[in-house]
């Protein structure tokens, strides 16, 4: 359910983060579309769909590598979006960020 994600200039550290319980807003030109948390991936945490994947690719004898981009599931539904739109995202104690799609 991606087509494009963004990576901003500063990172959140994990380890400092609730990620169960962060809580998530997406908003499309001015109103909220949707509302999440971190259980919503894989019902607890994105941190388990990381552990799975790892899991999964090391039985294939492949390892996550350092600096590689993850994402580890979707907090809220896909939202459509058209030509115009302005979408707002934000992660509590992670950061925020948006977009005018064109």
């Amino acid at each position: 359910s991606c087509g494009y994600f963004l990576l901003g200039s500063q990172a959140a550290d994990p380890r400092k983060v609730d990620l169960a319980t962060c809580g998530m807003v997406m908003e499309m030109n001015g109103q909220v579309v949707a509302t999440g948390a971190g259980a919503a991936a894989l019902g607890s945490s994105p941190v388990s769909c990381v552990v799975w994947l790892a899991n999964t690719l090391g039985k294939f004898g492949v390892a996550l590598k350092a600096g590689e981009v993850i994402l580890s599931g979707a907090l809220v539904p896909l939202q459509a979006v058209k030509a115009g739109d302005y979408m707002n995202v934000s992660i509590g104690g992670i950061g925020r960020t948006a977009v005018r799609f064109e």
